[in-house]
């Protein structure tokens, strides 16, 4: 067979899809058609398919010096680029791409979308007029060249007021509301998910968006004090209003991508990395920061001599509503139960890559000890939850003191049903058994909130923390409630005394713990909103050299 027809069926299992198939055609034809552009662009799609970016990125570059005049490798190249969260190049390959095919509208919006992400407001302006010229029809690219278009309202806004912006609210968006009301402010909740029932009640106003630019108008029209967007580890709404510069705007980011998801991670799903462009930013250039957590030191740490916005810290706080609390397990069978609720990552989804993944080991250990473990994974969709879970059910057949239960959706519920039990743990096995972490690096570790320390404030637990998760570490320390995770966990006697612990910690008196719940707190978060709108600052709020 000849090399015209090794990449001929090369091509054949690119465009059906059989991977495996063209991975094996690659390494034939690698020797000796390295040279055949044909070949070098069907390598870079199995490349992208097998995650190999930086072969893909070179086989482009190879491709676009032998073939100098085609728009669609410069977009290929630029959209890598991006993943990587190098703009610049990304931009500079898509000016390319406009010049050699200007009536390609999706070129176009590619330059604008780069250019907002760069903070260039006229060039993404000029870009999107381009592309509404060869799209009139196109509502979006309309609607959104009349938002950016906009000016600025008076920089005297109404205090009292706030405009709350979520893709998927929650319990923080509803408790955050919650206290902001009690002290007399209105607050307005844009939401692009459907508010839980149970949340509903904590708003004065709600209004759904389609897509981000609505969601921008919709806050400007509402004249707040601030505009409070939470990030969901997803950035499209947040630079939306950074870059309308419409709003005084604060963001809220409840986990971060930049500096707390490891280097293998990143290599594996490499679109993390330009969410970690775009997070850094915003960050940069919004006019403020609400940290739930700690990460945000990293970004300090590593600024380049770039100064963050005004920052405040303002974790998940209990609601300090008081619970008619039920009789404790533990009350009646004389064994300690633990519970987990929340986002439960599965060892059959990460191919056991990750030591610290999962629960399945904790069970096993449990069990010598005569210790209940009780599974509540959120993450896991109901319809699918037999499916997913089917590890976690087999095993509690096996088992005495493994209960995987249906997550329950409603908070109150939720937070009745956990004050039944004694504890959460928060431990990693690596540092119990070794092994290496593989999604998270020691900056999330030693950075990152959990919002299970709220719930265990509202539902009367104790949280057992291992002293390298710092920051929970610390809370739980400090609001009485601390069982440490010691190495001594491998031994009867830790859980034994671990029992012990957590009876005395319910049987004392929890008026410490006041402190720390969003009426106690909420000044706080007024007195930042009230000193961001206060702030001059500059007509373009998202450029790269910006950022007070």
């Amino acid at each position: 067979m000849d090399i015209a027809q090794e990449i001929g069926l090369l091509e054949t299992a690119v465009v059906s899809g059989e991977w495996q198939q063209a991975e094996n055609s690659v390494r034939s034809l690698m020797d000796h058609a390295a040279d055949n552009m044909k070949f070098v662009y069907l390598k870079t799609a199995v490349d992208k398919q097998f995650n190999r970016m930086d072969e893909a990125i070179a086989s482009l570059r190879q491709l676009i010096s032998a073939m100098p005049d085609f728009a669609h490798l410069y977009q290929e190249l630029a959209n890598l680029l991006i993943e990587r969260g190098d703009f610049e190049e990304a931009k500079a390959l898509l000016q390319k791409a406009v010049e050699l095919e200007p009536e390609k509208s999706e070129l176009w919006l590619s330059l604008a979308s780069v250019t907002v992400t760069l903070g260039e407001r006229e060039a993404a302006m000029q870009a999107l007029g381009s592309a509404r010229k060869l799209l009139p029809g196109d509502g979006t690219v309309r609607s959104t060249i009349q938002t950016m278009k906009m000016r600025t309202p008076s920089p005297c806004h109404a205090t009292g007021r706030v405009v709350l912006v979520s893709d998927r609210p929650g319990v923080r968006e509803a408790k955050i509301s919650c206290a902001l009301r009690q002290h007399g402010w209105q607050v307005l909740l844009l939401h692009k998910v459907p508010v839980p029932a149970g949340f509903i009640e904590y708003f004065d106003q709600m209004q759904p968006f389609e897509n981000a630019w609505q969601a921008v108008r919709d806050a400007a029209a509402f004249d707040a004090a601030v505009t409070h967007v939470f990030c969901h580890m997803n950035y499209v709404t947040a630079s939306a209003f950074v870059t309308a510069g419409l709003n005084k705007v604060v963001l809220d980011f409840y986990d971060n991508v930049d500096g707390m998801l490891s280097d293998a991670f990143l290599d594996a799903q490499s679109f993390r990395r330009r969410d970690a462009g775009s997070e850094r930013g915003l960050a940069f250039n919004a006019d403020g920061l609400i940290c739930r957590n700690l990460e945000s030191q990293y970004l300090k740490a590593n600024s380049g001599g770039k100064k963050l916005p005004k920052r405040l810290y303002f974790p998940d706080y209990a609601w300090a509503v008081p619970l008619q609390r039920p009789q404790k397990l533990s009350d009646l069978d004389g064994e300690l139960h633990l519970v987990t609720a929340g986002t439960v990552w599965l060892e059959n989804e990460t191919n056991g890559n990750d030591a610290d993944i999962g629960f399945q080991w904790l069970a096993e250990l449990l069990e010598g000890f005569k210790v209940h473990l009780h599974v509540y994974a959120s993450n896991v969709p109901d319809g699918e939850f037999a499916e997913k879970m089917a590890d976690y059910i087999a095993q509690e057949n096996r088992s005495k003191y493994l209960h995987i239960h249906k997550p329950l959706r409603d908070h109150d519920q939720l937070l009745q049903t956990l004050s039944t039990y004694d504890a959460v743990p928060l431990i990693r096995k690596s540092l119990v058994f070794g092994g290496s972490p593989w999604q998270y690096s020691e900056n999330k570790y030693r950075y990152s909130y959990t919002n299970k320390v709220a719930d265990c404030v509202d539902a009367g637990l104790s949280l057992i923390v291992h002293p390298q998760n710092r920051h929970n570490y610390g809370l739980a320390r400090r609001l009485g409630m601390l069982i440490p995770a010691t190495p001594e966990l491998v031994k009867k006697e830790y859980w034994e005394e671990a029992l012990a612990q957590a009876k005395k910690h319910q049987s004392s008196h929890r008026g410490s713990q006041s402190f720390y719940t969003g009426g106690e707190q909420i000044h706080r978060l007024i007195d930042f909103y009230e000193g961001v709108a206060d702030d001059v600052r500059p007509t373009n709020a998202y450029s790269t050299t910006s950022g007070g």
